[in-house]
């Protein structure tokens, strides 16, 4: 356990990085983005990872360190490929899914 109980947990930022990196090797090649196949498993890899958070209590700021690792992930890959369309389609659906911003009604 942490300091007073607060920052420790299985499920530290570490581990939240090396779930979701194995989830986006699931994915396949990079130039891949955007095709329908790659959009149906990017999908299943939210509705995975959201699962996973559900089991596991996780809470809006490591829901949030979830969605920003997928967010980093994919801006770093594809920086400069002509594909910022894309990757900001797949930020706000990965935020949609894993925040739950479906609920938010001042989104």
């Amino acid at each position: 356990m942490g300091l007073f109980g607060l920052f420790g947990s299985k499920t530290s930022h570490k581990n939240i990085s090396k779930k979701v990196v194995s989830h986006i090797q699931t994915l396949g090649a990079p130039k891949e983005i955007g095709t329908e196949g790659h959009r149906i498993k990017f999908l299943t890899m939210l509705k995975n990872l959201n699962y996973w958070a559900e089991e596991n209590n996780l809470g809006d700021w490591k829901r949030s360190a979830i969605a920003g690792e997928i967010e980093g992930i994919f801006r770093t890959t594809y920086r400069n490929t002509g594909y910022d369309d894309v990757v900001q389609e797949y930020v706000n659906l990965s935020r949609k899914i894993i925040m739950d911003l479906s609920k938010d009604y001042n989104w």
